[in-house]
């Protein structure tokens, strides 16, 4: 092999891959790791529990492949989940995390996600931004 054709080689083989393909907003909930970022379920977080179902929150309702609301049973908290696209390594969405039990809970940001173990969809460590997901809290929070 040249020294040309060898540089290219190892360069390709370390290069990150575009992720083209755009997970639908069902994929995502269905696929989602809900202890992979800060949410309202983290106080009840359990061993074995990783997705929204495994927590009770059971009731979807799509509104397109791109946008779907889910409520958990008793309708007390709604997330809402929202695709924005590909970004390099994954998927951008928006997720929004409300109560609705009287409470003041409220948190919107967009994440990215990626596939990670056992096929489940993690949050990754890297800060995204995105026009149609402003970050917006309504949470008590000390001074």
């Amino acid at each position: 092999m040249t020294p040309i054709v060898l540089t290219l080689a190892l360069l390709m083989a370390h290069a990150p891959v575009r992720v083209d393909k755009t997970l639908s907003a069902s994929e995502v909930v269905r696929r989602l790791d809900v202890t992979s970022f800060p949410s309202s379920i983290g106080p009840r977080r359990r061993p074995g529990a990783w997705t929204f179902r495994d927590y009770g929150v059971t009731r979807l309702e799509p509104k397109g492949r791109d946008f779907i609301t889910l409520y958990e049973r008793d309708k007390s908290w709604v997330f809402t989940i929202e695709v924005l696209g590909p970004s390099y390594r994954g998927t951008i969405v928006c997720m929004t995390d409300h109560a609705l039990n009287g409470g003041s809970y409220y948190t919107q940001d967009p994440m990215e996600i990626e596939e990670g173990p056992g096929g489940l969809l993690r949050a990754t460590d890297r800060t995204v931004t995105h026009p149609k997901c402003p970050v917006r809290r309504s949470l008590w929070e000390p001074r």
